[in-house]
């Protein structure tokens, strides 16, 4: 079986250090609805994690999909369902390495044991969508009564390497019809749920990779919905899913946001265990069993969420800045999220580079709500034109931040490991009870085989590749390209 994956892989690193690790499996979350395995050349399609971004204010609900599925190129099918109206754009990959360097999990040892505090990065999985409140109520005169109408193709086209199309119908039966017609594979438990969103009025997106495309051109999707929406369609998951689903979250938002549908559960440093002799902690062990016991294994934890999120320096647990290292050695170093992603994308625009660099005072303006476009380029007083956030092929702050003020902007990262038969209702998601910061920077309450042999150095930590040990001078973060991975499998 083949897995096909559009993402690079980020790994932790001290002063620089470079190390590779497997890029996260991602996929969109919407539903894979791939044609079923030949019987002479059997192959088992599946989705095997979730990682996704999406932005949330009045104006517009944005998300973003890093698309990986295990099967063959030619076979790539995906539906999400919508509101009427949304579009599907092409995205940065710069986008998700920058989110997942600046919030992703570092456990320190505790410093009562050595000098030096010991660092590791744990691993997690990958989706999401969403904003306010959306229930299909109000779109196309409320819910639908079930019909005969056919489809009708709102929009169809080309979008780098996929073929893409837009429906709306008003009964799932049409929907079904024109999705099996036109080859795409529709499981026996997902038909009820097209049912159900065809009912609330919602449109669908059908993608396919094109003919002529192979999986190394595939890129990030990002789908723009006019309005606010909390609701993401995870029953559409079970379409390929796995029997668990790794899930990550990004959230950009003015707040932290937390799920409402779904249970939320809290980690407890204190818990943590530092084996100075192994020179990692327990943090993957305690995270997954904490998830297992929540609600039968429906919970999700709260790993990092910062109001300015996007222009704030990144800091370690001291608030020493953490020095974040794009891929591009000429591009140097960054200090936040958004200046990641700037240089990133000016790496990649040799005749245009640094122009993304004064996007970043943009950024920290608290008072500039951001706006379409103004009209002969003079924006009202107190808003930012939407424009000013665009570099080159790096849209994805602008789109991001559109209905917002961009310093106000926080980022919150949500992680579950959800079994395929609890993704029964769909997520919506709500204001955090508490709007307070979390980081995600985690000192282990508890030690063990702790001697002096170990307080001359520090160590890396990363599950799946190769330790690294130096001196502890400063945080940063080193990107390894991912390369294509095969992985043959038979039934």
């Amino acid at each position: 079986m083949f897995r096909h994956s559009i993402s690079l892989s980020i790994a932790a690193a001290l002063a620089g250090a470079l190390v590779l690790t497997p890029a996260p499996d991602a996929s969109a979350c919407g539903g894979s609805f791939s044609p079923p395995p030949d019987p002479q050349n059997p192959e088992v399609i599946e989705i095997a994690a979730q990682r996704m971004a999406f932005s949330i204010s009045d104006a517009q609900t944005v998300l973003w999909s890093q698309i990986e599925y295990e099967g063959p190129p030619e076979e790539f099918a995906w539906v999400l369902p919508v509101g009427p109206g949304s579009t599907i754009e092409l995205a940065s990959p710069n986008w998700f390495d920058a989110l997942e360097a600046a919030t992703s999990t570092h456990v320190v040892a505790p410093g009562a044991c050595g000098p030096a505090p010991v660092y590791e990065e744990p691993s997690s999985g990958g989706c999401g969508c969403g904003s306010k409140s959306y229930d299909g109520a109000g779109l196309r005169g409320g819910p639908q009564e079930p019909g005969t109408s056919s489809v009708d193709v709102v929009s169809r086209g080309t979008l780098g390497p996929y073929d893409t199309v837009t429906l709306s119908a008003q009964n799932g039966d049409a929907v079904k019809d024109w999705l099996t017609t036109n080859g795409y594979s529709i499981p026996a438990d997902v038909g009820p749920i097209l049912d159900e969103y065809t009912m609330k009025g919602m449109d669908f997106i059908a993608l396919k990779l094109k003919s002529d495309s192979s999986t190394g051109q595939m890129q990030p999707v990002r789908v723009v919905m006019k309005g606010a929406s909390s609701m993401i369609p995870f029953r559409m998951m079970v379409a390929g899913a796995r029997a668990m689903v790794p899930v990550t979250l990004f959230v950009i938002g003015e707040g932290r946001y937390a799920p409402q549908s779904y249970p939320e559960t809290t980690l407890d440093a204190g818990s943590l265990i530092w084996d100075f002799a192994a020179e990692n902690s327990n943090y993957a062990e305690t995270r997954e069993a904490l998830l297992k016991a929540s609600e039968g294994g429906r919970g999700f934890l709260t790993t990092f969420a910062q109001g300015g999120g996007l222009h704030k320096t990144v800091v370690d647990h001291l608030g020493n800045p953490v020095e974040l290292k794009p891929p591009a050695k000429e591009a140097g170093t960054a200090s936040s999220l958004a200046e990641l992603y700037l240089k990133m994308v000016d790496a990649e625009n040799v005749l245009s580079a640094g122009e993304c660099a004064a996007i970043l005072q943009q950024l920290k303006l608290n008072e500039s709500a951001t706006v379409e476009d103004c009209a002969l380029g003079a924006c009202p007083a107190g808003s930012l034109s939407k424009a000013e956030l665009e570099c080159e092929n790096g849209k994805d702050l602008a789109a991001a931040l559109l209905g917002m003020r961009p310093g106000d902007a926080w980022v919150t990262r949500l992680e579950a490991n959800l079994p395929k038969e609890g993704l029964t209702v769909d997520l919506t998601l709500q204001p955090a009870p508490a709007q307070d910061e979390k980081s995600n920077w985690v000192v282990a309450g508890q030690h063990e085989n702790c001697t002096e042999t170990f307080y001359s150095t520090a160590s890396v930590d990363i599950p799946g590749a190769r330790r690294k040990s130096t001196e502890m001078v400063a945080a940063a973060f080193a990107f390894g390209a991912a390369l294509l991975r095969r992985r043959s499998r038979s039934v």
